[in-house]
Parts: structure tokens; sequence; C-alpha cells
């Protein structure tokens, strides 16, 4: 379905997922790859040389990904990360000599992403790292505004949840879109985003449920959210658990997203009036967090007048850009359980450019609250944090 409403996106022309490169434009632009490189899409006539066969496994490579990010799968290979990318990869047999031969070439190709992105993790004390992350600069949604998607997503109880958000939720929000038929002539573009965000939860969380049932994965395995989307000056945060975005504005922090627990008032009596009850701060005594996909034990096999006790619903919160604003943490429990929201905002002059590289700065400040988390503060939970930096430069304050 989804593959369907790509095939359109350029108005009654197919196109298809044929290289990386850079695009035109919003609507050439599938998203960036988990290597950081954009996904150009180009009309069919225009790559004639490249077989349906062959079209079709490269479709299902980037719909697929199985390989960590900032790495390209096959077609390059990254050599920077930044604001500007650089990859290279085999290109085609050009001439030949007296013999024959045609001796291969090697193509390179400059990518300028949106925003300046870093990311950090450490796996912590935990035996097994279940957490993941995710930076598509560019959605490919509009005609009239970027739409850049940003989250990190914390697993627990295995990897099978973790992954499946990882692979599918983007999709389905794109998805959502589409059979709305975009945004870009709405009346209310906000509310259509909002209620497609919702709708994407929705669907992903009922997905992974049909999936979990027919392969018997283990019922505990599940996954918190929080998905920064960043449409032309707009910020929209959508959370379902513990993971939590900040956001730096004139270095002060400011919360995009409230911590869904079941000792919060309201969770605590949602959850009472389920038919449940909070032990210890847990569902039941068992699960730490009251909304979260996945989590089967806590939503099936229930009576028929029963709502589930753990639900997938996001909380969505907007912001509009300032001149203030400055960048976005997007991290799990593993960072915020030991440190406070307030934490991303004083350390500013670790922020500032250093050797003439303007993101060494955001990646000194995420291993900095990577290393405090995990060694000073003694956090036991796998820590991912991820940077989105709103300007491109960042004078240290004293």
């Amino acid at each position: 379905r989804f593959m369907e409403s790509v095939q359109f996106m350029n108005g009654e022309e197919e196109i298809a997922c044929t290289n990386i490169g850079i695009g035109k434009g919003p609507s050439e632009c599938l998203g960036i790859n988990l290597s950081g490189g954009t996904i150009v899409l180009e009309p069919t006539d225009a790559v004639e040389g490249i077989s349906a066969t062959k079209r079709k496994s490269i479709i299902e490579e980037i719909l697929n990904p199985q390989e960590p990010p900032y790495k390209t799968r096959g077609y390059g290979k990254l050599v920077r990360r930044g604001s500007l990318r650089v990859v290279s990869h085999p290109g085609t047999r050009q001439g030949g000599d007296s013999t024959g031969e045609e001796p291969p070439s090697e193509e390179k190709e400059f990518m300028a992403c949106r925003f300046q992105v870093g990311v950090c993790h450490q796996q912590g004390y935990r035996p097994t790292m279940e957490d993941e992350e995710i930076s598509l600069h560019d959605l490919a949604v509009s005609n009239k505004r970027q739409c850049s998607w940003f989250a990190v997503y914390d697993g627990h109880g295995g990897l099978e949840c973790v992954n499946f958000l990882r692979k599918y939720l983007h999709l389905n929000f794109v998805a959502q879109l589409y059979q709305r038929g975009g945004f870009d002539d709405s009346q209310d573009v906000y509310g259509e985003v909002l209620e497609c965000l919702k709708q994407a939860h929705h669907s992903t969380d009922e997905a992974f449920i049909r999936t979990a049932t027919e392969k018997e994965w283990p019922s505990a395995t599940g996954c918190v959210s929080v998905t920064v989307l960043i449409m032309g000056r707009a910020i929209i945060c959508a959370n379902t658990g513990d993971a939590r975005a900040v956001l730096s504005r004139n270095g002060r922090a400011i919360n995009l997203s409230s911590d869904q627990r079941p000792s919060r008032e309201d969770e605590f009596k949602r959850i009472r009036e389920a038919g449940g009850f909070v032990f210890f701060g847990r569902v039941l005594g068992r699960l730490a967090v009251s909304r979260a996909f996945g989590d089967l034990e806590y939503k099936t096999g229930l009576p028929a007048d029963q709502t589930p006790l753990v639900i997938s619903e996001p909380e969505i919160h907007a912001e509009f850009i300032q001149d203030g604003d400055e960048f976005i943490v997007i991290a799990c429990d593993g960072l915020f359980d030991v440190l406070s929201s307030q934490r991303t905002g004083p350390i500013i002059p670790l922020l500032a450019p250093r050797d003439g590289s303007p993101e060494a700065g955001g990646l000194a400040f995420l291993q900095e609250l990577v290393s405090d988390a995990i060694m000073e503060k003694n956090s036991r939970d796998n820590v991912t944090c991820l940077i989105v930096m709103l300007k491109r430069f960042i004078q240290g304050r004293t």
C-alpha cells in the first residue's frame, strides 16, 4: 500500500528508488537512508538500464533496513557525517582498452542534509542493547515544506518490537498522509499531521500485535518511542512511554514531551478504570511505563468490555522554532532517569565549534551527557541520545 502511493508521488508518472544522490525538491526525495544518503526518486524512463527485478530489490532494501545507521548498505561507503555528507560508490564502466576490458570507475556524490545531527549510545550494564534511533531529513510528503523525522526507540523484553518500530512507524505515518491525499492543499495542515501521527502509532501497534501473535514472539517484548517531526518551522513531538525530547531555547530546557508512567495521576486513574492496578509504580507491579507498543500481555486476551491497561496512543506537543532555539535532545529514559532535562541547557559552551568543525561541539556534548549518565550517575540502562542542531553555530557562554 505504501509503495503504491510512492509510485505516484510525482503526478501520474511512475517513479522508482534507484540510487543515492541529491533530490531536486521534496517531491523527489523519499528520505534519508540509514546512512544519511538521500534516496532519489527518478522517472523509470531515466533508468532503463536497471531491470525491474533490480529496482525491486533496491526498494526492498530501502524499506527493510537491517544494518546499523550511518552506513550505506551495498551501494556506497559513508565518508563523513554532518550537514554535508560524501558518499562514494561503484560507478558504471566507461570505455575500454585494446584488450576490450572496461575498467571500473567510482562516483562520488555530495548530499546536503537539513540539520546537523549527532548520535551517541552506550549499552551500559545491560546484557543487550535494546535502543534504536533514526534520522530522516525529508519524508517527501510535501512540495511546500520539508518534513524531517527524528526518533529514539527504547525496547524492552527483546529486540522484536524496537526493530519493528524503527522499520515501520515512519512509513505508516507517510502512508496515512498519502491516504488522505497529502496536506499541501489542506485547510488544517497541523490538524492533519497530528491525526496521521496518532493513526500511525495505532496502526503500527496493531500490525506488531498481529505479527507477534503469528510468529509467537514473547508477550513481554515492547517498546516506547519519542518522535520529533520538524515541518517548516513547526516542531511536533509525539511520545509513547518515557523516552523524552528536550528543546534548548536561549540556554533553557523546554520539555517537548511528558513521561507516561503508571504513577502519573491521569495514567494511574486510566489504569484503575481499565480494571488494573499500580503497585510500586508499575502496571500490575511489573511494567514501568503506562504507554508502549507491543507488551501483548497487557492488551490481548481481555474481556470484551475491558480496555487495554497499556496503550500506544501518543501525547503530542507542538512548538514553533524561534530565534533563540539552539538544539533538540532526544533520548531514552536511561539518560533522563539520572539527569534532569535542565542538565541539557547549561552545557552550551560544549556546543561551540572546535577545530573548524561545526558538528564537533554537538558530538562532544552528547558524549559528555552519556558518559555522565553511566559513569558518574551510575545509570544501569542502555543510553541513547540524539541531538538535532537548529543553529549552524552556537557561541559558548560565560
